[in-house]
């Protein structure tokens, strides 16, 4: 699933027990993670049911013991687990489990999806993974990967005319090219580029287009 399709669902009430954002596009990831937080916390304390934890930083036995805490006066618990790319390479622990199988963190994470929680919202994020791992296969089928890829060079200026759209502004097509080639790719340099210029211009001055030579 997209991001904007992700959002979408917690908008709606539509929450995931496990959500899997993953991708290279940092903006991509971020407001996919705050839209599922701000929902599935909606209604309740977040410093009674919020945990976030990095991986490498954290044990994953800490992790899972987080996602069966029961919620404090809410519906549903938010666990938070950042930088999964850590885990990904073999770093961490191998824990042992009541059956005495030693399996690594992400594997670990993986069997916990097959069967979570319903009261947790899961919410693992991470700038790449290996597509072989059992967690990607699993999020995948399960539906709840959420691809935080790159925008290919072409959609920029799309997304530019959009994003600026969102923070009350309309702009030229020639204006949206020339911030594409001069900002770059990057969504979160860009959107930083765009609050800028939506401070700049202000919401009296609705519109921005290229100057003309004369100005």
């Amino acid at each position: 699933m997209s991001p904007e399709e992700a959002i979408k669902r917690a908008d709606s009430g539509e929450l995931l027990p496990v959500w899997l954002l993953a991708g290279e596009e940092r903006l991509l990831r971020d407001q996919a993670l705050a839209a599922i937080t701000k929902a599935a916390l909606a209604g309740g304390l977040a410093e009674l049911n919020l945990d976030k934890f990095t991986a490498g930083e954290t044990p994953i036995d800490k992790v899972l013991g987080a996602t069966r805490t029961v919620p404090m006066m809410a519906k549903k618990r938010v666990v938070i687990v950042r930088s999964l790319e850590r885990w990904d390479a073999g770093a961490g622990e191998a824990s042992d489990d009541d059956d005495g199988k030693a399996l690594p963190p992400l594997d670990r994470l993986a069997e916990y999806a097959k069967a979570p929680i319903d009261s947790t919202c899961l919410i693992l994020v991470a700038q790449k993974l290996d597509g072989r791992r059992k967690i990607i296969t699993l999020a995948k089928k399960g539906g709840f990967l959420v691809e935080c890829a790159a925008v290919d060079s072409r959609q920029i200026p799309g997304w530019i005319r959009a994003r600026a759209k969102a923070k009350g502004h309309t702009i030229e097509a020639d204006v949206c090219d020339l911030i594409a080639e001069v900002a770059g790719p990057d969504l979160s340099y860009l959107d930083d580029v765009l609050e800028r210029l939506s401070l700049y211009v202000g919401l009296g001055n609705r519109s921005a287009k290229t100057p003309s030579p004369s100005a």
